[in-house]
């Protein structure tokens, strides 16, 4: 989204009191204007549900908070502490999530706009999930356990760690960088595969939805869109790097997921001249045949 939407500051933006985001008629600006040692305090909600024929089949709600803390701030960028506590759940099996994840914490760079750029403990994260997931594989299950040696081999890169380890930090810095226009807007993108394959074709709409020059707030919308029968390319490449048998051909697995459809909703109402935002709210719709996934995050300050 943001390499298509993504603008340049004609002059050197600082960190000071009277910086804030732009609106003028047709554009806002997402920008982050965070002060150094600031923290904040969020309420995340996930949603789960998957239906078939219109029927529930699962749901599960969890919900933490986000305690969000900027350890440095520079002409260049900032340096984020972000770590999950006081995990609550409708599902009993959660019940120890709070003692697991008690030592873990997300250690990032963004650059000067608030974009996301790095995780620098990424080989502490990779290391925490590695230890975590071995703690579900069945003892004396050889294939079990060679299909999670090939999986932890999929995390060996910080990028591959980035891309699916710390979907929240990254949901929550999706709007950082741009400006966005009041009148909707539309265009082809590229979306990176994880797994290092081909890259997915997808179609991004993006629109400020509410816009007043003298409110406090302003909010923006995006859509996400991968064409029907195209994440055949990124199960694909999944199963290859898991040595999985029944990843034949590439055109065998793109004919199976041809009714496949996935498309991501986000929206974020921010602060104008803090950059921080008020709440944030991503869903993504998966659907195939009969079976249709929901998966629904929200971020909503607290202090």
């Amino acid at each position: 989204m943001k390499n298509v939407f993504v603008f340049c500051f004609a002059l050197f933006v600082t960190n000071t009191m009277v910086a804030q985001n732009r609106l003028t008629d047709t554009t806002a600006t997402c920008v982050a204007y965070w002060k150094n040692k600031e923290s904040k305090v969020f309420l995340v909600k996930n949603i789960k549900d998957q239906k078939v024929d219109s029927s529930t089949q699962s749901h599960l709600e969890f919900s933490y908070e986000a305690h969000i803390t900027v350890k440095d701030s520079t002409k260049d960028g900032y340096t984020v502490e972000w770590k999950n506590e006081n995990y609550t759940s409708d599902d009993p099996s959660m019940s120890q999530v709070n003692m697991f994840f008690k030592n873990l914490k997300f250690i990032y760079k963004t650059d000067k706009n608030g974009d996301f750029s790095e995780l620098v403990n990424w080989e502490e994260v990779r290391d925490f999930y590695v230890n975590l997931g071995a703690l579900s594989i069945p003892k004396n299950n050889d294939t079990a356990q060679a299909v999670w040696e090939k999986t932890k081999a999929l995390f060996q890169t910080r990028e591959a760690v980035e891309n699916t380890l710390i979907k929240d930090v990254q949901m929550f810095h999706t709007f950082y960088g741009g400006e966005y226009p009041t009148r909707k807007q539309s265009a082809e993108t590229i979306l990176p595969n994880p797994f290092g394959g081909q890259p997915i074709p997808a179609l991004t709409t993006v629109q400020v939805s509410r816009l007043q020059k003298n409110s406090p707030t302003c909010t923006v919308r995006t859509t996400q869109e991968i064409d029907q029968g195209k994440a055949g390319i990124f199960i694909a490449d999944l199963l290859k790097a898991l040595g999985m048998p029944e990843a034949k051909t590439r055109e065998e697995l793109e004919e199976a997921f041809k009714y496949f459809s996935l498309r991501d909703e986000a929206e974020i109402e921010l602060q104008v001249k803090t950059g921080w935002p008020v709440s944030l709210r991503f869903k993504r719709v998966a659907k195939m045949m009969s079976t249709l996934q929901t998966d629904t995050y929200s971020f909503t300050i607290k202090q």
